[in-house]
């Protein structure tokens, strides 16, 4: 799959937080919420040589919305597991999207979604 451009403005945007190993799962709906032209921020916007956590933190901290995608694999990840307690912290505006039917005890309140229709549908109403 090619690489899907990462969004770079000032418009509201979506940060994805997701684990690498889901990626088979994840860049079919994130290409998906490019092509129908959702402004998405997600991990491949660091630069290499860049501070990867400084950079998370400023992308999180600007984000309109925070879409989760939740698996065995990113509850185990560290670097999911701060995003999300950051964007809590921030209290942004989060949904989930379950990738494996799973979910986390942080976000059992928000929304969530277990396909790529239904997460559009819960962006639209959160962006």
């Amino acid at each position: 799959m090619a690489v899907i451009p990462v969004y770079e403005g000032k418009e509201p945007y979506i940060f994805v937080s997701y684990s690498h190993r889901d990626s088979g799962t994840v860049l079919p709906v994130i290409s998906g919420l490019y092509e129908d032209k959702y402004r998405v921020w997600y991990d491949e916007g660091i630069a290499p040589g860049s501070e990867w956590p400084h950079n998370i933190a400023v992308h999180l901290e600007h984000a309109a919305v925070v879409a989760a995608f939740i698996s065995d694999n990113s509850k185990a990840s560290i670097n999911c597991e701060n995003e999300i307690v950051r964007a809590a912290e921030l209290g942004k505006d989060m949904v989930v999207y379950q990738v494996d039917g799973r979910d986390h005890e942080l976000l059992r309140d928000c929304p969530h979604a277990g396909d790529a229709d239904s997460l559009k549908a819960l962006l639209d109403d959160n962006l």
